[in-house]
C-alpha cells in the first residue's frame, strides 16, 4: 500500500500535557487504520496537497496522547480542553466532576482564541495588501489619472 497519511498537530510536538488522572507527563501514541473509498472520513483522508487525491485504501496514522502510568489514551482536542482546566485552576490531577464542571468555560475560551487569531490574520492580511498598494501608487507602477 503506497497510500499513507500522517497527522500530528504542532500543539502536540510543542507543549507538554500532564495527565488529569495520576499528574505524569503525557506521550504521543500512534494509531494507524486503514481508510477504504466506501468509509464516511475517505474524502479527508484522501487529499494531497496539491488538490489530488489518493486512489485506493488509505494507511492513516494519527497521533493521540497516553499516559505510561494508568495508561488513559486520550485525543489532543481533548487534552488541549483539560490542560485549560488544569491551568485555570492551578491543579494537575483533576476529577471528572471538576472538568464536566468547567468544561463549557474551556470550550468558550477556545473559541474565543480561534476567533481572535482569524480576526488578527485577516487584519494583518489587509494591511499588508495596503502596503502593497501604497508601494505600487509611490513608484507610479499603478497610478490614477483624473479628468476634469
Amino acid at each position: 500500500m503506497n497510500n499513507k497519511r500522517y497527522t500530528i498537530p504542532i500543539g502536540m510536538v510543542t507543549k507538554k500535557y500532564y495527565c488529569h488522572k495520576c499528574g505524569e507527563r503525557l506521550y504521543k501514541f500512534a494509531k494507524t487504520r486503514i481508510v477504504k473509498p466506501g468509509d464516511p472520513d475517505y474524502r479527508k483522508h484522501n487529499k494531497i496537497s496539491n488538490g489530488t487525491r489518493m486512489i485506493g485504501e488509505v494507511e492513516v496514522t494519527e497521533y493521540d496522547f497516553k499516559c505510561p502510568i494508568c495508561e488513559s489514551i486520550v485525543s489532543f482536542a481533548e487534552q488541549e480542553l483539560i490542560s485549560s482546566i488544569q491551568k485555570n485552576l492551578a491543579k494537575n490531577t483533576l476529577t471528572d466532576e471538576e472538568i464536566q464542571g468547567n468544561l463549557a468555560k474551556a470550550k468558550k475560551a477556545k473559541s474565543k482564541k480561534e476567533n481572535l487569531k482569524k480576526v488578527v490574520f485577516v487584519t494583518l492580511s489587509l494591511l499588508f495588501i495596503a502596503f502593497i498598494f501604497y508601494l505600487k501608487m509611490r513608484s507610479g507602477e499603478l497610478s490614477f489619472t483624473f479628468y476634469f
